[in-house]
């Protein structure tokens, strides 16, 4: 029997293992978007302007988890994932208690910095276990079932969050013991934090599975020759990912903000309608994308990546017109159809990555996705607020804004695609290495 020949785990335990990872997955995400739900009162308080405080939002999560990335990857390809899992989830709750103590600007962007570190841990080891646990038929359908966790993380924390600080707001400062007072918006990154206490306690509920495909280790050289030797099929493939990442971004950091700023919509209103657009629709397209990745893969070479073109073509449209709507159904119907349709090309890049990458590289290939589109949707919030601060000047000119980079990221994205499509089927063919 080769290595390639091990019995993967039985079906009922790998669905099990989705389970726990998406579990783990919401409460990251419940930590990482609160900043975009509670942008307006921390701007507020500590007296920034959008280019600030999108800062906080983006780039001090994304930089430092981008630059995590390659290291912890390494322990991922080698180590045990599971337990990796754990230490990086105690580490990003107590991160996000440390947002809600941060009396300076600099100590916030600190925080969310070491919430960045700890949860550049998650998104590789998931991808790995989970290819370690389905055999390839499979594997779309189970990425896209745990990419949706990451939706219903993001909605939790515009639903959630929204309406807590709600609530909070009603009494004014809380007190909490050994803490002191603190606001409502701090108080919502406090208790914010449980919950991700709570999963860690969750990965032991899994054990480290076999890793698979082991045969083709032989084959590689290390991460920098692997990615010099495949330069012409990953280099855009890394770029129109980004691009995609980037795009998908921009609803969800500036919805609630752009709801309140142009028409109006309490905080805690416009910020339950956008969770629930990116509950529905962000479990909605992957699932969606990973049945039909796997049935074109079958179909045709490199099928997959039909995809995220698709998601180019239809998506960015559908978003570049959701702020120049008028507001109500028409704006939120279109806001969602495009978070859907972002998200069935975004979710795609597991599985069509993975599809040539050996196994004891595949967490480190991922990584470099991973920090590709961390470092461009990280960028998202700030180009919007760039936009709107130097090129119109004017906060009610947000709608302009969204639209002239939607659009011009949309086209690039295009274009680069098209140019990864003829190698990225080359390095699809059985064999899967590029000539």
């Amino acid at each position: 029997m080769t290595a390639d020949a091990i019995a993967f785990p039985p079906r009922r335990k790998a669905w099990a293992t989705v389970a726990v990872l998406m579990a783990i997955t919401v409460t990251a995400l419940l930590d990482r978007f609160l900043p975009a739900v509670l942008m307006e009162p921390i701007k507020r308080e500590m007296h920034l302007s959008d280019t600030s405080v999108s800062l906080i939002q983006g780039y001090a999560f994304a930089l430092f988890y981008c630059l995590a990335g390659i290291p912890l990857a390494r322990m991922i390809d080698r180590g045990n994932r599971r337990n990796l899992i754990i230490i990086a989830v105690l580490i990003w709750s107590g991160m996000t208690l440390g947002c809600s103590l941060a009396r300076t600007y600099v100590e916030l962007f600190v925080a969310r910095a070491g919430v960045g570190i700890a949860e550049a841990v998650l998104a590789p080891c998931a991808y790995s276990l989970i290819a370690d646990s389905f055999p390839r038929h499979l594997r779309g359908r189970a990425i896209g079932l745990y990419y949706g966790s990451q939706s219903i993380g993001a909605s939790a924390s515009f639903v959630l969050g929204g309406l807590l600080f709600q609530r909070l707001s009603r009494f004014g400062d809380l007190h909490f013991p050994l803490v002191g007072s603190l606001s409502p918006w701090r108080a919502t990154f406090a208790i914010a934090a449980i919950p991700g206490l709570l999963a860690a306690l969750l990965a032991f509920g899994f054990k480290e599975p076999v890793r698979q495909e082991t045969s083709r280790a032989a084959r590689s050289e290390g991460l920098l020759a692997f990615l010099q030797g495949n330069i012409r099929c990953l280099l855009p493939l890394y770029a129109m990912f980004g691009i995609i990442a980037f795009l998908t971004l921009i609803g969800p950091s500036w919805a609630t903000a752009f709801y309140n700023r142009i028409y109006g919509v309490p905080l805690a209103n416009s910020g339950v309608t956008v969770g629930l657009i990116i509950l529905i629709s962000g479990i909605a397209g992957p699932l969606a994308g990973g049945i039909i990745g796997d049935r074109w893969a079958r179909a045709y070479v490199g099928g997959r990546f039909r995809l995220p073109l698709l998601c180019l073509v239809v998506g960015a449209p559908c978003l570049a017109s959701w702020p120049i709507l008028p507001s109500g159904g028409p704006s939120y119907f279109v806001l969602a159809l495009s978070v859907t349709i972002l998200s069935l090309g975004l979710s795609s890049a597991p599985a069509i990555i993975q599809e040539i990458s050996p196994n004891d590289l595949r967490a480190r290939v991922l990584a470099v996705n991973q920090i590709v589109q961390f470092i461009t949707s990280g960028f998202s919030p700030t180009a919007i607020a760039l936009v709107t601060d130097h090129l119109f000047g004017d906060p009610l000119a947000l709608p302009s804004s969204i639209t002239l980079v939607v659009l011009a990221g949309g086209a690039g994205g295009l274009m680069i695609g098209l140019a990864a499509l003829k190698p990225y089927r080359r390095a699809a063919v059985p064999g899967w290495q590029v000539n």
